[in-house]
């Protein structure tokens, strides 16, 4: 897939098909990952590659517990749109690749010290983007407790848990955000987000 198909292509997946991933797929998907650019060249960025339905069905729970607390702060129509969450979908998917992101990785007074989100960031972003030109689909996942997500994956406690990241063939991938087709948040055009020379200038 040429990549700027699978830029404009991408979405977020949340219903996979009954198949398994093959290890060469996964493979080149982390080894694009892996080739993100980083601050100073450090990788902060470690991959853990799941597969066993114990371990889902407990982020799965973790999961839920978390966008449940978080949807009593939101305003009533927020918590009606989350009134049928479910996340049965990371229980059934063919795997799950927990990111990582070191920040110990480089230490005070070295250069790229405190850029291991940002960076990380973009692994996933490449993580992605390759995942959708292999023909699969993925969503991110940032809502759930970091302790417990450490438990499960016995992640050190030094090491941040940046996103879960479900990977699977797709059921149908969408022409747009589900957010957008919901009608719950527009889709908005670029012009709205360029400008020339100065903020605010067209």
């Amino acid at each position: 897939m040429e990549l700027m198909q699978a830029i404009r292509e991408r979405r977020s997946v949340r219903q996979f098909l009954d198949k398994p991933v093959e290890k060469d797929k996964i493979q080149r998907i982390l080894e694009a990952a892996h080739s993100a650019p980083s601050a100073s060249n450090y990788k902060f960025w470690y991959f853990i590659v799941v597969q066993n339905q114990k371990k889902k069905e407990l982020f799965s729970e973790c999961f839920y517990d978390e966008v449940i607390k978080y949807k009593k702060t939101l305003n009533e129509t927020w918590q009606q749109r989350l009134d049928h969450f479910s996340t049965d979908f990371v229980i059934k998917v063919p795997v799950l690749i927990v990111v990582c992101a070191d920040p110990n990785k480089t230490k005070q007074g070295e250069p790229g010290k405190g850029q291991h989100i940002l960076s990380t960031c973009m692994a996933i972003q490449n993580l992605m983007l390759a995942a959708h030109g292999e023909g699969l689909g993925t969503v991110w996942i940032t809502r759930y407790n970091k302790e417990k997500v450490r438990k499960i994956f016995d992640i050190p406690f030094s090491v941040v848990p940046l996103g879960v990241i479900p990977l699977g063939y797709p059921e149908h991938i969408p022409e747009k955000s589900a957010f957008s087709i919901a009608g719950w948040v527009p889709d908005e055009s670029l012009d709205d987000h360029v400008y020339i020379e100065k903020w605010g200038m067209k």
